[in-house]
Order: structure tokens, then sequence, then C-alpha cells
């Protein structure tokens, strides 16, 4: 004979379900904040390429220059 289903039953399984709804977004949330992160860095590491690599452009023009003009 089965055990009948009951309403504190169901309560308890939809909240193991919440409580598993909600681990799975917190651990999304990291992911995306992660995510976001490692972007940051890249964006921070282009910008100071950017930077280096024109300020070495300027150096070989003004090298090319003082070449020319001698």
């Amino acid at each position: 004979m089965s055990t009948p289903v009951t309403i504190e039953d169901i309560y308890r399984l939809f909240e193991r379900s919440q409580a598993e709804a909600d681990r799975r977004a917190l651990d999304d949330a990291r992911r995306w904040a992660e995510a976001d992160r490692r972007i940051a860095e890249a964006d921070r590491l282009a910008a100071a390429f950017r930077v280096e690599f024109e300020q070495s452009r300027v150096d070989f023009d003004r090298s090319i220059a003082q070449s020319r003009a001698e």
C-alpha cells in the first residue's frame, strides 16, 4: 500500500526545489562576476598596450625623422 502525499510533502518538495534554484542562481551570479572581472582586466591590459604602442610609434616616427634629417 502506498503512502498518500500530503500538503506538507508538497511544501517540502517546493522548499528543496527553491533551495536548489537559489543555489544555482548564486553560482550563476558568481560566474558572471568572474567574467566581468576578467573582461575588465582584459580592457585594462588593452588600454595599457594601446598607450605603449602609441608611444613606440611616436618614438619610431621621431627616429625616422632624425635619420632623414641627418
